[in-house]
């Protein structure tokens, strides 16, 4: 990949310049994006293991030692720590059905702001046909 003199953000093999958004495997055109999404895919999961976690500790809590019990616990309230930390950025348009990169979320944000950065600075396109309604 070269390096443009109009990046506005890069972390390892991800660089967002003002005309496209590059990654190890795909190169898109900001020209083409029309929504920019991030979400937290692993975050259902983690809730799921964090109460599953804490209700069976809850239940078993006289039998378990308390190594045990403590283990248990903190073992859901890590799984839901480590879904929180996990992000995908999503690029949306109609050329492009739901372009989807994995980041940890600091890096999904920052990258983010550089694309709704790079779309606020593009030229807005003008509506040639503009229908009147009498």
């Amino acid at each position: 990949m070269t390096i443009s003199s109009n990046t506005l953000w890069r972390s390892g093999a991800s660089i967002v310049t003002g005309t496209t958004v590059q990654t190890r495997f795909v190169t898109a055109s900001l020209a083409d994006i029309d929504l920019v999404e991030v979400q937290l895919p692993l975050l259902g999961g983690g809730a799921l293991l964090t109460v599953g976690c804490t209700l069976l500790g809850l239940r078993f809590g006289d039998v378990l030692t308390i190594d045990e019990f403590y283990g248990l616990i903190g073992f859901g309230w890590f799984g839901l720590c480590a879904a929180l930390l996990i992000a995908r950025l999503k690029l949306h348009s109609y050329s492009i059905d739901g372009l989807a990169i994995t980041l940890p979320v600091w890096r999904a944000l920052a990258m983010r702001r550089a694309i709704d950065a790079a779309l606020a600075d593009r030229p807005r396109r003008q509506l040639t046909n503009v229908r009147r309604t009498v």
